[in-house]
């Protein structure tokens, strides 16, 4: 599409300029200006959309919990039994092999543990205000 729109461009200046032997270079420059304002508004939304998703992930990975279940980057799925400051070791299967592994290499939590993540805690719904005729408060009764 902006390839169609610089050609035109490039073609309509190339021609205006043989006509009229100076040319409009200005058609040019608009075309460049708005192709590069494009492309920047491109990266600062790409931008913003990666960092969203970089702390998104490192919200989860802080948050980690013993009993979650997890899925480690390389595939391997366990349950959480320890998390340290930078690790956690993760059990495999029902021998009870023990991993460790950096908490960068949890991928996602499959299953959180049981009363392990608090729920959002919802505001409280405040009575409406209402002012009598006198300039008092009233709480307005449901």
């Amino acid at each position: 599409m902006f390839s169609s729109i610089l050609n035109y461009a490039i073609a309509d200046t190339a021609a205006a300029g043989s006509a009229n032997n100076g040319g409009s270079s200005w058609t040019i420059f608009v075309v460049y200006g708005v192709l590069f304002v494009g492309i920047i508004v491109f990266f600062i939304f790409m931008n913003r959309k990666s960092k969203n998703q970089e702390r998104e992930v490192n919200e989860m990975r802080n948050s980690l919990c013993v009993g979650d279940e997890v899925t480690t980057t390389g595939g391997i799925v366990g349950r959480i039994v320890r998390v340290k400051e930078e690790t956690v070791v993760v059990e495999t299967s029902r021998d009870g092999t023990k991993i460790t592994f950096l908490k960068s290499a949890i991928a996602r939590v499959d299953t959180p543990a049981p009363g392990s993540r608090k729920e959002p805690e919802k505001p409280e719904e405040d009575t409406p205000v209402k002012e009598d005729k006198k300039g008092k408060n009233n709480k307005k009764s449901k």
